[in-house]
């Protein structure tokens, strides 16, 4: 928890003390970024719904007596919002640094493309390939002993 909460003070130290007028363009500050072309990836879905919600589940799940199945559940479903908001952290971080120009003439556009040599194709394939490899290896070589699952400790 305390990791999260720094990473997250992290970001936002970043994102308030890169603002473009310490580039010297006054005309593109980092506000108007933030509520323009990155509103929705950072306040609704990177602060609010990835950040805020996992934090009160997880307070949630540790004030409350809950049996096993139910934490995991949570966890499960926290965990994937957790891995999603670094995808979103990330993202704000990349491509808001590339549509803040330092011509100073404004935003760029950034629309990814499909089948492109950096496209989202690639990116599925990439992610995939992890989640597959372990999946092929545990096939190969079994993580865990099948005879000991069924014992009781």
């Amino acid at each position: 928890m305390p990791r999260r909460c720094i990473r997250i003070s992290l970001a936002l130290i970043f994102l308030l003390s890169s603002n473009a007028w310490a580039l010297g363009l006054g005309e593109i500050r980092l506000d108007s970024a933030l509520n323009g072309p990155m509103q929705w990836s950072f306040w609704t879905m990177q602060v609010k719904i990835l950040s805020i919600i996992p934090f009160f589940i997880l307070m949630w799940l540790s004030l409350r007596n809950v049996n096993r199945l139910m934490l995991i559940s949570w966890g499960v479903i926290v965990s994937i919002m957790l891995l999603m908001q670094v995808f979103f952290m990330r993202w704000n971080v990349i491509i808001g640094g590339q549509i803040m120009g330092k011509s100073g003439r404004g935003f760029a556009q950034y629309h990814p493309l499909w089948f492109d040599k950096e496209g989202i194709l690639v990116t599925i394939i990439i992610l995939a390939a992890p989640i597959v490899i372990l999946w092929l290896l545990s096939k190969i070589f079994p993580f865990w002993d099948r005879k000991s699952d069924n014992e009781v400790v």
